[in-house]
């Protein structure tokens, strides 16, 4: 379950570093997209299971494919 939670995590960092770090949009623009992820995160650490505590519990992740997940398979080799 490890790999699938920091299969997940890169995903996501990357999603994070493609949105914020957009050349083409002004700084205000930046700045609005970084409150918008920072309201998306506190959403997503606060999903939970009936009867579970907040961050829930590790056999909850899914696995994610991406281009480079896939490209990983491809090539067989795993993160």
């Amino acid at each position: 379950m490890q790999g699938t939670k920091l299969e997940v995590e890169s995903v996501l960092r990357e999603t994070c570093d493609g949105v914020l770090n957009d050349l083409s949009i002004s700084r205000d623009k930046a700045e609005l997209r970084a409150i918008a992820l920072q309201i998306l995160g506190d959403a997503y650490m606060s999903v939970k299971r009936d009867g579970e505590g907040p961050q829930g519990s590790e056999d909850e992740y899914v696995r994610v494919d991406t281009k480079s997940s896939w490209d990983r398979e491809r090539a067989g080799t795993t993160r």
